[in-house]
């Protein structure tokens, strides 16, 4: 179970770090687009410039889209992995439960055969 939760815990941290990065790429797009989009705005550059400026800006929103999508993607398995862990912590302490109950039975019964063992030693002498 141990591994399975440092596989768990692993998991997340790696989600964690893939979602910052996604983060920051969508800021810095977001960014480039608005100068390129200012760019557009206070010069007055040639046809072939503006048609290669607009191409640009299409190309970074479709980054953008496809970024914010998988920022969604992670955060669902990330939520998934929550509730996989805490499913896992459950069984872990259901096992627990079990062993107590388990090593109880065992000490009872531990204590009927040396009672018995008693009884067939005093019906023995």
């Amino acid at each position: 179970m141990a591994e399975k939760e440092h596989e768990i815990i692993n998991l997340e941290a790696r989600i964690s770090e893939a979602v910052g990065n996604l983060e920051k790429d969508c800021l810095r797009l977001t960014n480039e687009n608005s100068k390129l989009q200012l760019e557009l705005n206070d010069h007055r550059p040639l046809e072939s410039e503006v048609n290669k400026l607009k191409t640009r800006v299409c190309v970074l929103e479709e980054e953008l889209t496809n970024n914010e999508i998988l920022i969604k993607e992670m955060s669902s398995f990330h939520l998934a992995l929550e509730n996989k862990n805490a499913d896992l912590e459950h069984k872990v302490q259901a096992f627990k439960n079990k062993a107590f109950c388990l090593a109880n039975t065992k000490f009872a019964l531990e204590q009927k055969i040396k009672g018995l063992l008693r009884l067939q030693g005093c019906c023995t002498n």
